[in-house]
């Protein structure tokens, strides 16, 4: 969960508070570490949406972080520091200023030659559609569940 706390904590934000959690944990490729390297959990959220979290430092060649939330009213797909998928109905000027703002995808070098610009240009969820929690819940939150994952192995 090190390298997973951020995408699980933009998730619980997107989601809001989670129910109900199952998960798994095992050590599949690193076997001369401590702590585990692969880690999955399926979730139910309080508004009653399903939710799948895979966390790992065990595949070849290693993927971006992705955050994805699909429903029936659009879809959201978050990858790294770029949103590669901002699409509800109906569209509002809040979505297309979104989609305008990450038309081009930033790639790694511009990343790097512009550290922390992404914090600027986080997109907001439209309003009424995905309400943002109180920033400071977010680590509770996080272990919260990450605790009912590990007993639940």
């Amino acid at each position: 969960m090190n390298q997973a706390i951020h995408n699980v904590d933009l998730l619980l934000w997107l989601m809001g508070p989670v129910t109900h959690v199952s998960g798994f944990t095992a050590t599949l490729a690193h076997e001369r570490i401590e702590v585990e390297d692969t880690a999955v959990a399926c979730l139910r959220f309080a508004g009653g949406a399903l939710g799948v979290i895979q966390a790992t430092t065990s595949v070849h060649p290693g993927l971006p972080k992705t955050v994805a939330v699909h429903g029936d009213r659009g879809t959201a797909v978050i990858e790294q520091d770029d949103v590669l998928r901002w699409d509800f109905t109906p569209e509002t000027d809040e979505d297309r200023a979104v989609k305008e703002r990450f038309a081009q995808k930033t790639g790694g070098l511009r990343r790097l030659e512009q550290p922390g610009r992404h914090l600027a240009r986080r997109p907001r969820p439209p309003a009424g559609r995905l309400r943002p929690r109180h920033p400071h819940q977010h680590g509770h939150r996080w272990w919260t569940a990450a605790r009912a994952a590990s007993r639940s192995r």
